[in-house]
């Protein structure tokens, strides 16, 4: 323990790096792990039963998910991890620049140092906490598109998202995914404007804002290019007034949002080429806004497809591929049920905000990652959105 303390105390970002690697996880007490499993459990069958869930699909879909969760533990002790590195800094405190300056990676740090203050979880508990938050929302979703949606071939299509691999896998973890995915989710599924909603939104969004400040830019970009198409064919009052917020907060942040995404140089195409080369690795020959555009087009055919043109060496390839083709078969609803049925009642404008929201994370993620499990990973966040607009269609045309 000593020599761990002169590691982390030295600051070295190398030795501390490979310490993570190194450092046992599971000297744990394993019976305090079974009783927050048990006790977690009992609240599950309680959540489900206040949400009306068919008590047979609850049963299945928590063993499924925690099959999923076994075997994240044992992927994330015997490979590079996330999760291992945000449990080991917050353990043991580490407070050293290159962990603790970037924006949203210090805010994650301090979360999980503040429940290790609470009580010292063991890695496997801390997993299960972030597990069973996802877990909840994650039912939330599923509940809320099945209650909405009126077409009945729908719900076979969200009952398939809430078993899907990837999502299961990557909410199983210590990360902030699980945040920004359970916000997302609760954003969605707290639209009617209501007071108690409107605590919940607003909640969500500091979230995104701490862990995923990106994200929260890009939801101002939509809500702003959205009202201002709106605000030429209906200029009310409370779309002008989301037009004046979006627009003012982009204005007077702008600074706070390019250092929250590492974005360390004055804003120009040349700036922005450098920034993308640093985030993937790739060094960019022609360096023309018309070849940017190209790049953007390039990289998100490949985001949405990925892994169907690479070749499938493992395990996890065959399951991103599932993913993959259940985003297609997303997309391809989604521009059938345009031509086929009707849209909810005042559901266009959402449907812009999202739709932006949508293409401008497809391009700006896939721009900036060349990681397969990245990739994967950056994507689970598209699903709700999409079948939240899925559920919003009725099958009521005449």
């Amino acid at each position: 323990m000593e020599n761990i303390s002169n590691i982390i105390n030295s600051c070295d970002k190398l030795s501390i790096i490979k310490l993570v690697r190194e450092y046992n996880y599971l000297e744990n007490n394993y019976l305090a792990d079974v009783i927050l499993f048990i006790i977690l459990s009992l609240f599950f069958f309680y959540y489900i039963s206040r949400i009306k869930l068919d008590y047979k699909l609850g049963i299945i879909y928590y063993i499924y998910n925690k099959i999923i969760f076994s075997f994240f533990i044992y992927y994330s002790l015997k490979n590079p991890s996330d999760a291992v590195t945000y449990y080991f800094l917050s353990y043991h405190n580490v407070d050293c620049d290159y962990f603790t300056s970037f924006f949203s990676y210090n805010n994650f740090i301090l979360l999980n140092k503040y429940i290790l203050n609470f009580y010292n979880f063991s890695y496997i508990s801390m997993n299960l906490l972030f597990n069973f938050f996802a877990l909840l929302f994650h039912l939330r979703l599923y509940q809320y598109l099945i209650n909405i949606s009126n077409i009945k071939y729908l719900k076979y299509l969200f009952l398939f998202l809430l078993f899907l691999p990837s999502i299961n896998f990557f909410t199983s973890s210590i990360s902030k995914e699980v945040i920004i995915y359970s916000a997302l989710i609760l954003i969605l599924t707290s639209l009617k404007f209501e007071i108690k909603n409107l605590f919940f939104i607003i909640l969500s969004l500091i979230a995104i804002l701490l862990f995923r400040p990106y994200v929260l830019l890009f939801i101002l970009l939509s809500i702003f290019f959205t009202t201002l198409i709106y605000s030429f064919y209906k200029r009310k009052t409370n779309q002008i007034f989301l037009l004046i917020f979006s627009s003012t907060i982009l204005i007077f942040f702008n600074d706070f949002f390019l250092e929250a995404i590492d974005f360390k140089y004055t804003l120009s195409l040349d700036s922005i080429y450098l920034y993308l080369s640093q985030k993937n690795n790739i060094i960019y020959d022609n360096q023309t806004l018309l070849m940017l555009v190209f790049y953007s087009f390039k990289t998100t055919f490949l985001f949405i497809l990925s892994p169907i043109f690479n070749e499938l060496k493992s395990y996890f390839s065959i399951v991103y591929l599932f993913e993959t083709f259940f985003l297609l078969a997303i997309l391809f609803l989604i521009m059938i049920s345009m031509i086929k049925f009707n849209f909810a009642d005042n559901f266009l404008y959402f449907l812009l905000i999202l739709s932006i929201f949508t293409i401008i994370y497809i391009i700006s993620i896939s721009l900036i990652t060349n990681n397969m499990g990245m990739i994967v990973r950056y994507k689970i966040i598209l699903f709700p959105i999409l079948c939240f607009i899925l559920s919003n269609f009725r099958a009521n045309k005449k």
